[in-house]
């Protein structure tokens, strides 16, 4: 197998080809997760920055990022995956009230 990254000390360098695997950028993110006790930094192509952020947000990878503007795409991406992409079909209408038996319009007079 080849490798993911490569351990530099204060950063991970992805190996070549390995920023386009889904599996090896997640391998390297936990990793950074661990060692950088969950404060990071993405650097590289925006291509890879935005797969790595997406992935985080996916696979809710504990980490905040040092870049504030790295860190306002990630919670853009975490809050995506907490509303339902698109609208679904729905009638709305007022909440009826709760039921508590016959409502006395339509109870029946006592004979």
């Amino acid at each position: 197998a080849e490798p993911a990254f490569v351990d530099r000390g204060s950063r991970l360098d992805m190996a070549q080809g390995a920023g386009q695997d889904d599996e090896k950028v997640i391998a390297a993110l936990l990793t950074a997760a661990r060692f950088y006790r969950g404060r990071i930094e993405l650097t590289g192509s925006d291509e890879f920055k935005a797969k790595a952020i997406d992935l985080i947000a996916q696979h809710q990878i504990n980490v905040e990022m040092k870049n504030p503007a790295q860190q306002m795409l990630l919670d853009d991406a975490r809050n995506a995956l907490k509303q339902p992409p698109v609208t679904r079909d729905a009638i709305h209408g007022d909440t009826p009230p709760p039921y508590g038996g016959p409502q006395p319009a339509q109870a029946k007079p006592s004979a």
